[in-house]
């Protein structure tokens, strides 16, 4: 991975183009100019060139980008050219539509197990994976190895949960409680409170209003 050698706003800019080129390369779109996929992802075309070229990608003068090509470097440059699997923790309405989202599998991210303590769910599947009972979780998570884990369980259970995927070799969570959780040294945490993003972009809209 190079993402180490990336300023973190690259990355996240890099993150970006790779969904938009992901999209266009499944669309059969052969190649594309730095100006049209500025007005894809609203970053300037300046910005996109100097971004690839910290990545060593070049586009050719007057063809511009090779989709595949450039959608492959980026993938590699920030840790996504393999396959990553993941489990969902918590198969309420969250955790569901997780495993509904097809396009994870597209962007190179694979359910391979769910988890849930509700008798009433076990052995159902959702998305084709199916649900298994938490006292599962250290049999499958060593033989399946996933780095990656799903946390949608009650803000109350979040963080007990989470020191116990730890424990057992999880690197990173994906937290969908609606409270933060902290992580030990070497591991990564990403809360994505959904009231807040909301309260956030609401005050950013009102901002806007007073601005004008």
């Amino acid at each position: 991975m190079k993402t180490t050698r990336l300023p973190r706003p690259s990355v996240e800019r890099l993150c970006t183009y790779l969904r938009e080129l992901t999209r266009l390369s499944a669309k059969r779109m052969e190649t594309i100019r730095s100006r049209e996929l500025a007005k894809r992802v609203g970053v300037s075309a300046d910005q996109i060139r100097r971004d690839f070229w910290l990545i060593g990608s070049f586009g050719k003068r007057g063809h511009g980008y090779d989709v595949e090509g450039l959608r492959k470097s980026v993938a590699a440059a920030i840790g996504l050219e393999k396959e990553w699997s993941f489990i969902v923790v918590g198969v309420g309405n969250l955790g569901t539509s997780v495993l509904n989202y097809k396009t994870l599998l597209l962007r190179g991210f694979k359910a391979c197990a769910a988890f849930d303590k509700d008798g009433a769910k076990i052995g159902k599947k959702v998305g084709g994976v199916k649900i298994q009972h938490v006292s599962a979780l250290p049999r499958v998570i060593a033989s399946k190895r996933p780095a990656l884990a799903v946390l949608a369980v009650p803000a109350s259970a979040a963080q007990e949960t989470a020191d116990r995927l730890f424990r057992l070799g999880i690197k990173g969570i994906l937290n969908l409680a609606p409270t933060d959780i902290f992580a030990p040294a070497g591991t990564r945490v990403r809360n994505a409170d959904m009231s807040r993003e909301i309260e956030a972009l609401a005050v950013a809209v009102k901002m806007t209003e007073l601005a004008r």
